[in-house]
């Protein structure tokens, strides 16, 4: 088939195509005017309906969401305030618990001198109270541990606007309260409702109320919680707050015309906003208070959702947002009237410019017809000049583009096109020379920057294997032990880790190990790592116990750490001889121990992370275990419950117990193996997101 010229491609497309084209239409446009017409108006009466009744609907929504945010921002503001008060109860019940136990203590206390039988005053806002047949000298001690709280129950209430009043109570009646108001000398703390949940519930702090207290004999909200030492119920302490803790923070549906209100786990109703000045009323009308909650009866309320009842004979609408220390649940309502208003006047709005719209429309179709037709027949003729005349200027230059762009598509980078047409072609001109200037600099860029990483690649592997030679790699560990067999893998995410392990004998018959997990991964983390396993092992070849041996090496990595890395580890020290293992952890995954055929979590106390802060006696403690013949103590990192496949999904703590309950009777050496090739399988072909590390120490006897 010939070629066609350039120039003749141009003349015949803007010329034909046009012209031929605006011929059809023309014919087509009026034969069909009329039934263009009614169709138009028909379709614009149609659109208008549906945009109409789509706009109510996304308008409707919208209402529903303002009302979902304001729901939800309401709680939150209401959680931020009660976050506040639950952590000093949490602090009063953590710093009770250290006095009990012996961490604190007073060196003089006189406030037992002034002790009565039945009531004692030692300030003006300080008070005990204690139940008939209890005997003074038998509760000396206790007396002198609640007088210690005296300060902190002081500055809460002092410092705090909110708390009316704070105190603890013993099991025994002993009651020690700090309020502004005074205490009945006959209270007895156990029958509060407060005291009776926080017993039923030891493990977490509760919230009770509103009522009427009994010092202020006004109403109060109340926080407890249960102090336990030993898995026995020693005290609970309590705080009274005030309800405008909560109600001066109660203003998302200012200038609006909804209001909120707060509702317990059967839907009764708590508090309620006035609709006058949105003020959080505690005390609401019987009669408002009856009629809402016969219509909550009505429905099964889930977490959160969008609900519709009549109120006071008033349809509204509101949504449910649950707060998260309580049984409690915050609600925004809202009249369905307001909601829809919006959408109907919308709606109304959109019909009647439509009627407008066709009127003009009808009007001017005609006109336009016309004015279409004669501005056509003038822009072909124009077409047909300027065809020649863009012919003519085009195609010179655009074949000089197509010889240079071969010449460059050859590699001839140096090549340069001359063209002075004063228009795009010419900066397209300029743009293929700054191409090939570009082009022949970034091909010497990459041959440099290639030559770099290639260096870079060599030193991290020289890097790797320093960091390998470090770690114990030589297995079976002690051939010529028969006591114990020691087994451990690490598996960086990158050419070098973070994580670490380490076992060697202290001396003939005590055997010292640890694993670790620094924060970050690659070098940066395998420097850390390499001075945190040179100090870790300093420390245990001076004989020090594994909680001096954490505390040490953290205080020493602290110093300098302005990058702020820090290690999560455990250490231990096994006596081979008799199975007695000393353990301490810095905020690590608790092991695994195989015990009885059995696969148990080994319970230690978490502790303090190491290398961030300077630590202090206490915060890293010891916990002593007995290892029986045949029992399996597995150490991992959280590289492994932390493995995610490419669902994103994460491996987790429960596939780890159960591979370790199915290798229960194996060597350490089967066992990790097995646990690594389930992380394999279950990662797949997803890449590693962090290193993996294990520790498996069997114990013969």
């Amino acid at each position: 088939m010939s070629k066609m010229s350039l120039k003749s491609k141009i003349i015949f497309y803007i010329t034909a195509i046009p012209v031929l084209s605006f011929a059809i239409i023309c014919v087509l446009t009026i034969m069909n005017m009329r039934d263009l017409k009614e169709f138009a108006f028909d379709c614009s009466k149609d659109l208008a309906e549906n945009v109409a009744k789509e706009s109510m609907s996304v308008l409707e929504k919208e209402s529903r969401r303002e009302l979902k945010m304001l729901s939800q921002g309401q709680a939150m503001i209401t959680s931020l305030q009660l976050q506040r008060i639950d952590a000093e109860v949490t602090n009063i019940a953590c710093l009770y618990k250290l006095i009990y136990n012996g961490v604190y203590t007073a060196e003089n206390n006189r406030f037992t001198e002034a002790f009565s039988t039945k009531f004692i005053f030692d300030d003006s806002f300080s008070y005990f109270t204690l139940p008939a047949g209890v005997s003074i000298k038998s509760i000396e001690p206790d007396i002198m541990r609640m007088s210690m709280l005296r300060n902190a129950f002081k500055c809460l209430c002092v410092f705090n606007e909110y708390t009316s009043g704070i105190g603890i109570a013993q099991p025994d009646g002993l009651f020690f309260k700090f309020s502004w108001f005074p205490i009945p000398q006959d209270f007895d703390p156990r029958g509060r409702i407060w005291y009776k949940q926080a017993i039923k519930n030891p493990d977490k702090n509760i919230w009770t109320g509103p009522y009427i207290a009994i010092d202020s004999n006004r109403k109060v909200l109340s926080c407890s919680r249960a102090v336990q030492v030993d898995d026995k119920i020693v005290a609970v302490v309590c705080v009274d707050v005030r309800p405008r803790a909560i109600s001066e923070d109660f203003i998302v549906t200012l200038g609006t015309g909804g209001f909120g209100f707060i509702i317990d786990q059967n839907g009764k109703l708590i508090a309620k906003e006035r609709n006058i000045d949105k003020q959080l009323l505690w005390n609401v009308p019987q009669r408002v208070k009856q009629n809402f909650e016969t219509e909550m009866s009505k429905l099964k309320l889930p977490d959160s959702k969008f609900r519709t009842i009549s109120f006071m004979g008033e349809p509204i609408e509101f949504y449910l947002t649950p707060l998260n220390m309580t049984n409690w649940t915050v609600g925004i309502a809202m009249p369905r009237n307001l909601i829809t208003e919006k959408a109907r006047r919308s709606g109304h709005n959109i019909r009647d410019e439509n009627l407008i719209y066709s009127f003009y429309m009808d009007r001017n179709i005609q006109s336009k017809l016309l004015l279409y037709i004669a501005s056509g027949i003038f822009i072909i003729s124009l077409i047909l000049l300027c065809s020649l005349y863009i012919a003519k200027r085009f195609c010179i230059p655009i074949m000089k583009l197509e010889q240079g762009a071969e010449r460059i598509g050859k590699g001839k980078l140096d090549e340069k096109l001359y063209i002075k047409s004063g228009d795009e072609l010419q900066d397209l001109a300029e743009t293929f020379n700054k191409m090939s200037a570009e082009l022949k600099g970034r091909i010497r860029d990459f041959k440099e920057n290639l030559t770099i990483r290639e260096q870079i690649d060599r030193e991290l592997n020289v890097a790797a294997k320093i960091q390998r030679s470090i770690l114990p790699d030589n297995f079976p560990a002690f051939p010529d032990r028969d006591e114990i067999e020691v087994y451990a893998e690490m598996k960086p995410a990158r050419e070098v880790g973070g994580d670490f392990y380490d076992f060697f004998f202290i001396d003939n018959k005590h055997l010292f190990f640890t694993i670790g997990d620094v924060s970050g991964k690659g070098l940066p983390a395998a420097l850390f790592m390499v001075r945190a396993l040179t100090l870790l092992r300093h420390e245990a070849l001076e004989n020090s116990p594994p909680d001096k041996i954490l505390s040490s090496v953290g205080n020493e990595l602290e110093k300098n750490n302005h990058s702020c890395m820090f290690i999560t580890g455990i250490c231990g020290i096994l006596d081979t001889e008799t199975g007695e293992m000393l353990l301490a952890n810095a905020g690590h995954n608790p092991p695994f121990i195989r015990k009885r055929k059995k696969i148990e979590t080994l319970e230690l106390p978490t502790g303090m992370i190491i290398g961030a802060l300077p630590l202090t006696n206490g915060e890293i403690t010891i916990k002593s275990y007995k290892l029986e013949k045949g029992d399996t103590l597995f150490l991992y990192t959280d590289g492994i419950t932390e493995a995610f496949n490419k669902d994103g999904a994460q491996f987790g703590v429960d596939r780890l117990k159960a591979i370790l309950q199915r290798f229960a009777g194996a060597n350490p050496h089967e066992v990790v193996n097995a646990v690594s090739t389930a992380v394999n399988d279950f990662v797949d072909k997803a890449p590693q997101s962090d290193d993996i590390t294990m520790l498996t120490i069997k114990y013969y006897g």
